[in-house]
């Protein structure tokens, strides 16, 4: 082999490994890309572990709080929609009035979620007009089929639930114990 053909197979050598250590250098940087992403997500999967051990206050709870501790989204919004009504969360068991939350989802809701009796006195609960609510605003304050039916023939009947004595004849004691404290009958 002569020296030129020498030199030209040096060369192409050299352009043969440059060629396939740059195409090796780019594998090695986007391996490298896909290493430190996969790090982040494991990152993120695990705060998203530490947050699923944590309980959180159903008062405080956000739509990502939901999300995480895997509460579907129609039951997510009427928890929300049941906590604005009240203005607060006072118990868990509270969970109850809403339609299609029994005692064995309460219970599962507390494995994630608790009530912090500390900030409830922080969290302003509201008195509800008896005679402006709704039907199942009256479920939430825990009237049951009789005496939603007992309700709405009085309201028929008489317009309004005047006092506290009208009300005791339309729900039962158990029920006006629970609520009389919750409830207005005018307007303040």
């Amino acid at each position: 082999m002569n020296k030129n053909t020498q030199y030209i197979l040096y060369v192409f050598l050299l352009i043969l490994f440059g060629y396939f250590g740059m195409k090796y250098f780019n594998q090695n940087s986007n391996d490298s890309e896909l290493i430190v992403k996969i790090e982040k997500l494991k990152m993120d999967s695990n705060t998203i572990e530490m947050n699923k051990c944590d309980k959180i206050d159903i008062n405080k709870a956000e739509d990502k709080d939901f999300v995480i501790k895997k509460v579907s989204e129609k039951r997510k919004e009427n928890i929300i929609e049941f906590r604005k009504f009240w203005g607060k969360i006072e118990n868990m068991d509270d969970l109850t009035f809403i339609k299609g939350i029994g005692s064995k989802t309460v219970e599962k809701l507390k494995e994630d979620f608790y009530v912090d009796e500390t900030n409830l006195n922080k969290v302003i609960g509201l008195k509800i007009n008896i005679n402006e609510v709704k039907e199942k605003e009256l479920v939430w304050l825990g009237l049951d089929k009789k005496e939603l039916e007992n309700f709405e023939k009085w309201k028929n009947k008489k317009g309004i639930v005047f006092s506290n004595l009208d009300l005791m004849k339309i729900v039962k004691t158990e029920t006006y114990e629970k609520i009389k404290n919750k409830i207005i009958y005018m307007d303040e």
